[in-house]
């Protein structure tokens, strides 16, 4: 077995959030979900003789805990457990209770069936089942540049991830950035997760930096997301952050004096004015949103990143059932936590506060979820006092997120 295609078959199967670590005499792998952390591990010499096949297996009655990992015809990953799937199981067992049905990954003791696939939206039907994934014996990305053994710059990357779940920020940060100076081609997502790390150490303004310049290099609007979340943390009203950069792109000429988009013609090389950062250039947040942020509908096909920047966006448009409808059913997977947390905000701007509370009681310390991102949380504090004080404050005091808004 090679680390490039466990990741592929973990890729295939539906899982998003896993990291590597390699020792002397063996690999472990960690699978992440909102609530939950798998962890599987081989020796040196058990990783080297296992096939593709053995593996399959593996991963069905380790973090599939029995169950066997299936295909929808969309390509969506899924969990089947038939009838019976646990009667061997141990009432001692957390997943011994789960019904049968038909299950996201990763699965956890509180995971319920779901009736629709999460992808397409299609029916589901345990008793027509669906097709085991199967897994060519030769299964590696295909934009791979390495060989069975990791590359140097991967090395790095994984030993970063791991540092940041091990919230050892600073080994991770040097991890990351060694990353960045072997990755000629920008092909890893070292920039990112340094982005992520630097808010945990308070460096908010050099996060900015390379979440835009990661925007630049790989196009992932996942990064400009991260950065305009910085720079929305750092006001007390978000309509305040709207009109800069309304009165900023005036000044540029990208808009005249009443906030509609300019001709072309201006050349921003001509001009020298101090860039305000924010991932919204070239055009205005309101104005030109739909031709440079959002996807067409929400029914498109869309990246979580172009979901969770679309979604940000509408938040400060004020179009907050947009929000909802963007970022409904995107709270599993890696940044499962972006979407909770703004799909509370959206819930709170429509008096919804009863589900904005269920929300924020979701929130769980998670090494990809700087605390210093749940600063927009102090916007409620003019506009909804009592469930600030209710409900925001005992979140803040239960991640130790350090409220300022007093000073």
């Amino acid at each position: 077995m090679n680390i490039s295609t466990f990741r592929a078959m973990l890729e295939r199967r539906g899982y998003t959030d896993f990291f590597f670590h390699v020792k002397k005499d063996g690999i472990e792998c960690t699978v992440c979900g909102p609530h939950v952390e798998k962890l599987m591990s081989f020796g040196q010499q058990e990783w080297d003789a296992m096939t593709v096949k053995e593996a399959r297996i593996y991963l069905d009655e380790t973090i599939g805990e029995g169950m066997i990992h299936v295909m929808h015809v969309c390509g969506q990953g899924l969990l089947q457990a038939d009838e019976g799937w646990n009667a061997e199981e141990s009432s001692e067992n957390p997943y011994s209770d789960l019904p049968p049905g038909y299950y996201t990954v990763p699965v956890d003791e509180d995971s319920e069936p779901i009736e629709q696939c999460p992808e397409c939206g299609l029916i589901l039907n345990l008793a027509k089942g669906l097709p085991r994934v199967d897994d060519p014996e030769e299964l590696l990305p295909e934009d791979h540049d390495f060989d069975d053994d990791p590359a140097p710059r991967d090395l790095e990357f994984m030993a970063g991830e791991l540092a940041l779940h091990e919230k050892e920020f600073t080994r991770a940060e040097e991890h990351f950035r060694t990353t960045l100076d072997l990755d000629d081609l920008c092909l890893t997502e070292a920039r990112l997760y340094l982005g992520l790390t630097l808010i945990w150490q308070g460096k908010l303004e050099e996060a900015i930096e390379h979440f835009e310049l990661d925007l630049e290099d790989r196009g992932v609007r996942l990064s400009g997301f991260f950065a305009l979340w910085c720079v929305l943390s750092g006001y007390e009203d978000p309509q305040k952050f709207v009109a800069d950069t309304r009165n900023y792109y005036i000044k540029l000429g990208w808009l005249d004096l009443d906030g509609k988009p300019q001709d072309d013609s201006w050349d921003e090389e001509e001009e020298e004015i101090e860039k305000l950062h924010t991932p919204l250039l070239p055009r205005d947040v309101l104005s030109m949103l739909k031709d440079n942020l959002d996807a067409d509908s929400i029914e498109d096909s869309a990246t979580p990143g172009d979901r969770l920047l679309s979604a940000l966006v509408s938040y400060l448009r004020q179009e907050f059932r947009r929000v909802l409808a963007l970022l409904h059913n995107n709270a599993d997977g890696r940044f499962g936590w972006a979407a909770t947390f703004w799909t509370a905000m959206a819930c709170l701007e429509l008096n919804r506060e009863v589900d904005a509370q269920k929300l924020l009681e979701q929130i769980r310390p998670h090494p990809l979820f700087p605390l210093a991102l749940l600063a927009p949380l102090r916007w409620a504090q003019v506009s909804h006092p009592t469930f600030f004080n209710a409900c925001v404050q005992p979140l803040f005091q239960r991640l130790h997120f350090q409220d300022h808004t007093d000073n």
